[in-house]
């Protein structure tokens, strides 16, 4: 009987890339959905709205929730749009982060109004989203999630097209959907072929062969079964280390493949995700305690010029709505960063 289809171990920094991407846009849907209800109703204060900020807040949300659905669930057309979203933080912090004044101007209109824009320090808490982004796009671009994702696949497809270089000789090689490889020799005017077992990887080589035992060899056609050492030397020498892994266990080791190993790449990416939610939610936590011991807290606006000291008597909605948006990401920073560690280390002694 055929061995069971290889089902490779997923990685553990995609996924939870997948679930940063899950968490962060359903805790900014509600704000999205509220926006966008605003701007439909025209109300009060949309009408200075711009691209950039509709982009941001009423698109980006739902946009990062379906993204990382997408991840969780290996869809190739989440990778784009993920690194799409990844850029767009990055890009937009950048702009925050740049836009201030460092001297204070006063200008006259022609009528003789006085308009005076105040100096504003650098936006520093884009530093964070910044690092964010950017540890998302290096994670993304790597090879290994391209392979995980399928996005890398076209070159592996094209070689199951023969080439000019097969046509000259009587075999060719290729891939087989995802995991598996085949070998093709040509008698009598046809192909005859012979499937071989694989795996595709997450480490520096993205594919192991697994090579038929002498036994289990004998089962294939009459043409291949007592060429099994020139067949695999063929197979070989156009699946070359150290793109590619071979084992020799044959169907048995092919159903029970060795554990994949984590990358020291993978751990240091994983490493700088969990630091820096840990630091947001420390961050979200010391302004929940300060918010309360001091019955006032910083309204969370983007714009500069709209963030205020809110007081607990004076606008008890808006403290509450503050504080509740802070320690909800505080929660969800310090659950993700815990729940990633544990994964991490049940990885490791896997």
């Amino acid at each position: 009987m055929d061995p069971p289809p290889i089902r490779p171990r997923r990685s553990v920094v995609l996924t939870a890339a997948g679930w940063l991407f899950i968490v962060t846009g359903t805790l900014l849907l509600p704000i999205s959905v509220i926006s966008l209800l605003m701007i439909l109703a025209r109300s009060y204060g949309t009408a200075s709205a711009d691209a950039i900020g509709f982009l941001s807040v009423v698109v980006a949300p739902p946009a990062a929730l379906v993204t990382g659905i997408g991840l969780r669930c290996r869809r190739a057309w989440a990778w784009p749009v993920a690194l799409l979203l990844a850029g767009f933080l990055v890009a937009l912090n950048i702009r925050d982060l740049l836009d201030h004044r460092s001297t204070t101007e006063t200008t006259v209109s022609p009528s003789g109004v006085r308009t005076t824009v105040l100096a504003s320090p650098p936006n520093y808490h884009s530093l964070p989203l910044i690092a964010v982004g950017a540890a998302l796009i290096a994670m993304l671009l790597r090879r290994p999630v391209r392979s995980e994702l399928r996005v890398a696949r076209a070159a592996a497809v094209s070689m199951t097209r023969p080439t000019s270089h097969d046509l000259k000789r009587d075999w060719r090689v290729g891939h087989r959907g995802r995991d598996g490889m085949y070998y093709e020799e040509e008698h009598g005017g046809n192909w005859q072929r012979i499937d071989i077992d694989g795996e595709m990887l997450m480490g520096p080589a993205h594919h192991v062969i697994y090579f038929a035992s002498p036994a289990a060899w004998q089962r294939y056609p009459e043409w291949a079964r007592h060429r099994r050492e020139e067949i695999i030397a063929r197979i070989k020498s156009e699946f070359r280390p150290p793109d590619y892994e071979y084992e020799d266990g044959g169907t048995v080791a092919a159903t029970h493949p060795s554990p994949l190993k984590t990358t020291p790449q993978q751990w240091g990416a994983l490493a700088l995700v969990i630091a820096i939610l840990l630091a947001l939610a420390v961050g979200m936590g010391w302004l929940v305690k300060s918010g309360l011991e001091r019955d006032a807290t910083w309204f969370p606006a983007k714009r500069s010029s709209m963030q205020r000291a809110v007081a607990r008597q004076a606008e008890p909605a808006t403290y509450w709505m503050a504080i509740s948006l802070y320690a909800a990401i505080g929660l969800g920073a310090g659950g993700f960063a815990l729940w990633m560690l544990r994964e991490g280390f049940r990885s490791r002694r896997q």
